[in-house]
């Protein structure tokens, strides 16, 4: 009851339970960890948080995942909680890592919360700092579509070209989760490569044909992406294509340049053999129309045309 109090608001009833000693407001929860402090903050009570300080609770006490206070209100947005907090806290909390390596200003941009972003770089919060994954500020904000607070940690002065523990520049991570506009302004403002790869060699045109986005690959090829690019694994843009089983993604590569509809990866597989793998039927007649054999094998002798009269 206490911490459904807390998440409400409802801080009469909470002080009403203080009172009558129903309510542990030091203990975090069994299952997470989460402190009613930290709860309260996480909903932006700043009233009921003031309160809780006022009865000794720990402000710098974590969650099971290393989640603090300041953590849980810059991830929700909650600026006047996040300036009060930074008026009590010690200055190292600003850039506590949570056990996945999330300090609060990563949490803000992630969320895409500038004037959050803003409040946390005044207090100066390091812009430099990567999280577990090596995954920047910019990164981040990318990854969620963010524009305005990518657009904000540039002016901070945050680059975008920077690349996480596999080599993945900003520009890989939104192509790869749909994000055109963020993935426009990556390439038209910040000058990033649309042919930049990463460890495996896979360039963002791979990321966006992988996930089936057609307008974010179709705005990488009038960009100039190389169409018919291979990775380490041999797979090329049309090979992800066509285990997505997008026809319009596929349409959309077919006249560029060096793409060849039986390139064979390293595993010796098609297109073809993708889209059947995968049980694309549709995408294995487009094929077929296009001239793909439909009894081709692969390096291992397996057969498309047995999956799809398995389907």
């Amino acid at each position: 009851m206490c911490f459904v109090a807390v998440a409400e608001g409802d801080l009469e009833t909470l002080k009403r339970m203080h009172t009558e000693q129903a309510a542990d407001l030091h203990t975090g929860d069994a299952e997470e960890g989460d402190t009613p402090f930290g709860v309260a903050c996480r909903f932006g009570h700043l009233e009921m948080a003031q309160w809780m300080v006022e009865q000794g609770v720990a402000m710098d006490a974590r969650n099971n995942l290393g989640d603090t206070a300041l953590h849980e209100a810059s991830l929700n947005g909650h600026l006047p909680v996040v300036e009060w907090l930074l008026t009590k806290l010690p200055a190292s909390l600003c850039d506590a890592p949570t056990s996945e390596g999330m300090t609060p200003i990563c949490y803000a941009s992630l969320q895409g919360h500038v004037p959050v972003i803003e409040c946390l770089a005044a207090a100066g919060s390091s812009l430099t700092h990567t999280n577990g994954q090596g995954h920047g500020l910019m990164h981040l904000a990318c990854s969620n579509g963010k524009l305005e607070a990518a657009k904000k940690l540039r002016a901070l002065g945050v680059t975008g070209d920077s690349t996480d523990l596999q080599e993945r520049t900003p520009l890989h991570i939104a192509a790869g989760a749909s994000h055109v506009g963020v993935s426009r302004w990556l390439v038209e403002d910040f000058g990033q490569s649309v042919d930049a790869a990463d460890d495996s060699g896979s360039t963002p045109l791979h990321f966006a044909c992988a996930s089936g986005d057609v307008t974010v690959a179709e705005w990488l090829l009038d960009a100039g992406a190389n169409a018919a690019v291979t990775n380490s694994d041999g797979n090329t843009p049309m090979h992800y294509a066509s285990q997505a089983g997008v026809e319009k993604l596929v349409r959309a590569l077919l006249p560029k340049a060096g793409v060849d509809l039986a390139c064979k990866n390293a595993d010796g597989d098609t297109p073809m053999l993708l889209a059947c793998f995968n049980g694309h039927v549709d995408m294995c007649t487009l094929l077929v129309e296009l001239g793909q054999p439909l009894d081709a094998v692969n390096s291992a002798g397996c057969s498309g045309l047995l999956q799809v009269m398995d389907g």
